[in-house]
């Protein structure tokens, strides 16, 4: 029975160990563009602004089922559904809108 335990235990540390906090993603990064932008967090929602233009380009990025989860907006407005992953000091941007999908990745910039 203890063994039992120390398993679940040990489960439920490492799960939540890997899961990234909202304030992980927080401050700059640079898109592979060399768009600066500005993540910042309020009661656990990410949002996303290009610090040169004022553009929100990420919105409602919450953890919902096991990820992180929002909207992307591109540079022409167009909004897609996506999942954001911290892989190191890079932040991988899947987005996805009908069957079409396409992955990018920022990387946080350093102060």
């Amino acid at each position: 029975m203890k063994i039992f335990v120390l398993v679940v235990l040990l489960f439920y540390s490492f799960m939540s160990y890997s899961q990234n906090k909202a304030t992980d993603f927080i401050g700059y990064w640079v898109t592979d563009k060399d768009v600066e932008i500005h993540i910042t967090e309020d009661d656990g929602v990410l949002t996303g602004i290009a610090t040169q233009k004022g553009v929100t380009v990420l919105k409602e990025i919450e953890y919902k089922k096991d990820n992180w989860q929002g909207t992307v907006i591109n540079a022409q407005g167009k909004e897609a559904s996506c999942t954001l992953e911290l892989k190191g000091n890079a932040l991988e941007i899947k987005a996805k809108k009908g069957m079409m999908s396409k992955t990018i990745t920022w990387n946080r910039k350093e102060q």
